[in-house]
């Protein structure tokens, strides 16, 4: 008998992991800058926001979040224009997260970040 994938929501961390792989909510959620003070937390999230948009994976998800809200917009109106705008925001941060953690693991541990 198959065994259904269970969703898990940590409430305390801000976290979904299904089938082992996590997904943040909140900044404050994500492990590198969860114990940071807020404006450190804030300055590290911009500078690895940042560093994610070099990144390829960043900037199809960039075009896919644009894609969503403009199928949106053309399928229906405001309505599902501000539904694939979340959709493809959604996404992005996902994306965005992912490709990020390493740069906030090597800033936090004084490794030498890779410069903007």
């Amino acid at each position: 008998m198959a065994r259904a994938a269970t969703n898990r929501l940590d409430p305390r961390g801000g976290t979904c992991q299904k089938l082992g792989m996590a997904l943040y909510w909140r900044v404050r959620s994500i492990p590198e800058l969860r114990d940071l003070p807020e404006r450190e937390r804030e300055r590290l999230w911009r500078r690895g926001y940042l560093y994610s948009l070099r990144r390829r994976r960043t900037r199809i998800a960039l075009v896919a979040a644009i894609g969503f809200a403009l199928t949106g917009y053309l399928t229906g109106g405001t309505w599902t224009t501000g539904v694939g705008a979340l959709a493809g925001a959604a996404l992005l941060f996902q994306v965005a997260v992912a490709e990020a953690r390493p740069f906030w693991r090597k800033e936090r541990d004084g490794d030498g970040a890779p410069e903007l």
